[in-house]
């Protein structure tokens, strides 16, 4: 996240959370109602600061970004597909 905020700044605040449910959804006024009384008794805070402001994170950093290169081994499921597939349709055909 430092990374971004070097460019763009800290984080204004945040004013809406969403969760995605299908359109005209019966869960969606419970859903909402759930937020709103979350944000207003202060867990969206606290969960915020745990999991998404947490500046001590615990993920490994990777300090080699070279790309990987791929060989015929990381290739061979793909020509094991298409050999099935070939022997498959022959089989099937006649």
């Amino acid at each position: 996240m430092s990374y971004y905020e070097d460019f763009s700044g800290a984080l204004f605040g945040r004013s809406a959370y969403g969760v995605g449910l299908q359109k005209n959804s019966p869960w969606t006024p419970h859903i909402t109602s759930a937020i709103l009384r979350m944000t207003e008794s202060g867990i969206m805070e606290k969960l915020d600061a745990k999991w998404i402001d947490n500046k001590e994170s615990k993920c490994l950093t990777d300090t080699h970004k070279s790309p990987a290169r791929l060989s015929l081994w990381n290739m061979r499921d793909v020509f094991i597909l298409v050999t099935g597939g070939v022997a498959a349709g022959a089989l099937f055909s006649t």
